[in-house]
């Protein structure tokens, strides 16, 4: 089991060792076979109204459930719903966090199923589960709160440490691309969405960004917004001021590419794991 402590105002759980044994080594990791999960509830189109910044903390979430099955990950779920899981051998492993879609109460994205496939490829990952809120405030204090809970675990290796997030997390992962990029070392936007103005604002403010990042976007994925179009403003920000950027256009998906994040599937997973797995 873990145990929360505060750090700096940010809530962290300190989670336990990922397997048995001793610390040794730093494992690669590898990509699974292609995995197909439960997709969950596509969230709601982002809001026009503009939210106010606040910096309050998250309530602390305690541990309240670990599996735990010989060469499997060993996965822990926390009572704020969200997940941390780590491969079933010793470590240091690198790590991800993974931050979610959706807004109002939605989730865009499979926290348990991304967090299982990250720990079967090799990574410690963590799955933040954000508060029900509109307000981008606090949001990325949720985010950050995540990336703090994956730095506390003891069998992480912190100097190879990616961030991954789909929609409305993909936004958040830029945006702490900018604010932390000393601790990341590589960061994945899945259809990263708009926030309001906020895309606007952080692509005005990318100077800090030293992490290669990889942008992925399905070529319908016009039907909450125009995310298509915010993929290419990423990547035309990031390369007009000499970062390293890839952006990957999948072919449609479905009748909203939106949903191709929805879950942990081809063709967008090896990429993701390839450029994780190139990086840390």
């Amino acid at each position: 089991m873990g145990r929360v402590i505060g750090v700096a105002g940010i809530v962290v759980l300190l989670a336990t060792s990922c397997g048995p044994g001793a610390r040794s080594g730093s494992p690669s990791p590898t990509a699974p076979t292609s995995t197909s999960l439960p997709a969950t509830t596509a969230a709601p189109a982002e809001s026009s109204t503009p939210a106010t910044t606040v910096t309050t903390a998250a309530p602390a979430p305690t541990t309240t459930a670990t599996s735990v099955v010989p060469d499997e990950p060993v996965v822990d779920a926390l009572s704020d719903g969200s997940f941390t899981c780590c491969p079933g051998g010793p470590g240091p492993f690198p790590g991800v966090a993974y931050s979610h879609g959706g807004r109002r109460g939605a989730i865009g994205g499979d926290l348990r199923g991304t967090c299982e496939a990250l720990a079967e490829a090799g990574y410690v990952a963590h799955a933040q589960h954000r508060r029900d809120e509109d307000n981008m405030g606090l949001q990325l204090l949720d985010a950050q709160a995540g990336l703090d809970t994956l730095l506390a675990h003891p069998d992480l290796d912190p100097g190879r440490i990616g961030i991954i997030g789909f929609s409305r997390g993909g936004l958040l992962t830029l945006q702490m691309t900018v604010e932390r990029p000393g601790d990341v070392h590589a960061a994945v936007l899945m259809a990263p969405a708009h926030g309001i103005h906020t895309m606007e604002e952080t692509l005005q403010e990318v100077t800090p960004v030293d992490d290669p990042v990889l942008v992925l976007v399905a070529e319908n994925d016009l039907m909450q917004a125009d995310h298509v179009a915010i993929a290419h403003d990423v990547e035309a920000a990031l390369t007009t001021a000499g970062k390293d950027v890839r952006l990957v256009v999948y072919p449609p998906y479905g009748d909203d590419g939106h949903d191709l994040f929805s879950e942990v599937r081809d063709p967008y997973w090896p990429d993701l794991l390839a450029f994780l797995a190139s990086h840390l």
